[in-house]
């Protein structure tokens, strides 16, 4: 899944939700008004048009302000303080769940009365109902659902793409044994390029990387782990990591990313990021932990062997490493080399461990 892939579904999350909403209003106002003809302020009602058109309506008011939120909202508004964002947010909602509701009332309108779109009839029907309690209603109803899907949407964003679905299934909740790759990536000279840009700049270069490589991880089916400072630890489950090698396809595609960005991180900070990566393969215990701030953690020795593989990238000069263990799971390629290491004592460790470079042909 790529990240226009994972927008694409927010989008049909927040349609659907819409929809799930005011097919359930539609319940409701029919128990209210029955058969009757109109509504009390004398709008006309029609429940057999109203269960089926005001859910219609509502997924596709709720896809297109969706597209808008997801595609072009959160990214004008993901650098602004959250307060400001909210704020801005509210009042454009608003306005556009405003202008929706009232044309997709007019629609209704026509429909019901078998008018043209600008008759004096239809539109004096509209007019009215808009002006009544029900539109505000109405408005309330898809902001609580539009918010409520945002706010889920924040929380994934938290925890990241489907880790927020096991923690509320409980899938974790019990500790389990997994077999997993992982990865561990970071910049290159981080402490130099620090005090060069100072910690402010530095802070938003790292972010720019990491928001730059997400769709390279989401693209190879990767689950971000966690960030630490200047890293960041992905990690796939077996078999599908390995699966046409898939994670080390996901660090040749972040390389590419990058060196297409270069000229936009040379206008921006005077210089490109370099990053090195190593790659390990076990079995982790994988579960939920914390009272006050769930989180799903990994526990194992692979984790400890992954970051001091990562650590002997500068040693043997290369910008990737990959254990032994994990070379020999993955499919053979004409587009990936590798070049033997020889046997590694690695810090901590009471036996060697084979190493390869990796580079991509």
């Amino acid at each position: 899944m790529d990240l226009i892939r994972l927008r694409a579904q927010r989008v049909v999350t927040i349609a659907a939700g819409w929809a799930i909403a005011m097919f359930v209003f539609s319940i409701y106002e029919f128990s209210l008004l029955g058969t009757e003809g109109s509504y009390p302020n004398g709008a006309p009602y029609d429940y057999r048009q109203t269960l089926w058109l005001t859910p219609l309506m509502a997924f596709i008011g709720g896809f297109f302000i969706g597209t808008f939120e997801v595609f072009y909202l959160e990214e004008k508004l993901k650098r602004k303080p959250f307060g400001r964002s909210l704020v801005y947010r509210a009042l454009i909602h608003f306005i556009l769940l405003f202008a929706l509701v009232a044309f997709g009332v007019h629609m209704y309108n026509l429909n019901i009365l078998g008018k043209g779109f600008t008759s004096s009839e239809a539109i004096s029907s509209t007019l009215e109902f808009i002006s009544s309690i029900y539109m505000f209603i109405i408005i309330f109803i898809w902001s609580v659902a539009l918010l409520t899907v945002l706010f889920v949407m924040k929380i994934s964003d938290k925890y990241g793409p489907g880790v927020l679905k096991n923690i509320l299934l409980g899938r974790y909740y019990n500790s389990r044994v997994e077999k997993r790759i992982f990865m561990f990536l970071d910049l290159k000279s981080s402490t130099t390029i620090a005090e060069k840009l100072g910690h402010i700049k530095y802070f938003r270069l790292l972010n720019d990387f990491f928001s730059d490589i997400t769709n390279s991880v989401l693209k190879f089916e990767g689950e971000i782990y966690q960030y630490v400072g200047d890293e960041i630890v992905v990690s796939w489950k077996l078999p599908s990591g390995s699966d046409q090698a898939k994670c080390i396809a996901c660090f040749f595609d972040i390389s590419r990313t990058i060196a297409d960005l270069a000229t936009n991180y040379e206008a921006e900070y005077g210089l490109v990021p370099e990053f090195k990566a190593g790659f390990h393969c076990g079995e982790v215990t994988t579960g939920e932990v914390g009272v006050l701030k769930k989180e799903i953690i990994f526990t194992g020795d692979v984790l400890n062997t992954t970051s001091r593989i990562q650590n002997k990238c500068n040693e043997y000069n290369t910008r990737l490493i990959v254990s032994a263990d994990l070379k020999d799971l993955l499919p053979s390629s004409d587009e990936i080399k590798y070049d033997d290491l020889g046997s590694i004592s690695l810090r901590g460790r009471e036996s060697a461990i084979q190493l390869y470079t990796a580079s991509s042909s």
